[in-house]
């Protein structure tokens, strides 16, 4: 429709890790990862709504992931352009459900050593807040840039694999239409 759209959609929520690659490219052994199993991409299919306004999207993800669990994901961003440039202001709430926390950050029985505690943890959420910018260079060329400020809930903090309750990203490139 004009102003909205419901898809069906396949999207990589979580990204995953395999700790003896971690502990091998870091400067300083990580114990609490050594001898932790790998943990998959958290991808998924589900169902994607998503409304727009004039100036600004509102989308929301409802999905299964492959990791026996499942997420729902809501997304705003508003465009405001500045002479050239395209400034998108952007915020998200993002739900975990149990059995995708207790895979990502959670510690089972076996995986129990004297650097990590068994760790089953409840369900969580990300908030997040973004600013993207693309400037056009020339006709067939533009400029992104970006910084994101995540926010996880104390259900990822307390695992015994976590270090920070924040993450900031921060996203440059060039793109060619």
């Amino acid at each position: 429709e004009d102003n909205w759209e419901f898809d069906i959609i396949h999207k990589t929520y979580i990204t995953g890790y395999t700790p003896e690659v971690l502990i091998k490219n870091s400067n300083h052994g990580i114990p609490t990862l050594a001898g932790l199993k790998e943990r998959d991409f958290g991808q998924g299919l589900g169902f994607r709504y998503s409304h727009f306004y004039d100036d600004a999207i509102l989308s929301v993800d409802l999905a299964a992931l492959s990791t026996d669990g499942w997420v729902a994901d809501f997304f705003y961003s508003q465009l405001i352009p500045y002479r050239n440039w395209d400034i998108y202001l952007g915020a998200g709430f993002t739900h975990y459900s149990e059995n995708v926390t207790g895979y990502f950050v959670g510690v089972d029985k076996n995986e129990v050593s004297t650097e990590r505690s068994f760790y089953n943890p409840g369900s969580s959420y990300k908030a997040q807040l973004e600013i993207f910018a693309r400037y056009p260079v020339s006709k067939s060329w533009s400029f992104n840039g970006g910084i994101t400020q995540s926010y996880y809930s104390t259900a990822y903090r307390n695992s015994p694999l976590i270090e920070k309750q924040h993450l900031t990203q921060v996203m440059l490139g060039a793109l060619y239409v």
